[in-house]
């Protein structure tokens, strides 16, 4: 297990919380916000367990060619998403380095 790996909790605003996990190549992945923190955490592990299904990603193409993936749990509502890389083999390494080492990180409550 990589000592690094983290999926950070973090507060946005008053009654917002999100999740955001560092990807390769200075990229991120970031959720959407929720209204409190226990909602955060619980979303985050289970983004974690559905980490390694390919159906959960869903690869998007801005109309410059710089690509990013969005993140879903069974065809639900979206959970997050990449930054936005200059190309589809850098979104595509991002996709993987998730599907990899997301289950393996650590859930890191920076909001107290």
């Amino acid at each position: 297990m990589k000592s690094d790996l983290q999926i950070e909790i973090r507060k946005a605003g008053d009654n917002e919380y999100y999740f955001l996990f560092r990807l390769p190549n200075g990229g991120i992945f970031i959720s959407k916000f929720f209204e409190d923190n226990l909602e955060a955490v619980s979303t985050a592990e289970k983004t974690k367990r559905s980490a390694m299904e390919e159906s959960c990603y869903q690869e998007k193409k801005e109309t410059t060619n710089e690509s990013y993936f969005i993140f879903n749990i069974k065809k639900n509502a979206p959970i997050g998403q990449s930054s936005i890389y200059k190309d589809k083999p850098s979104m595509e390494a991002g996709i993987h380095y998730m599907k990899n080492y997301l289950v393996e990180a650590e859930i890191v409550d920076l909001t107290t």
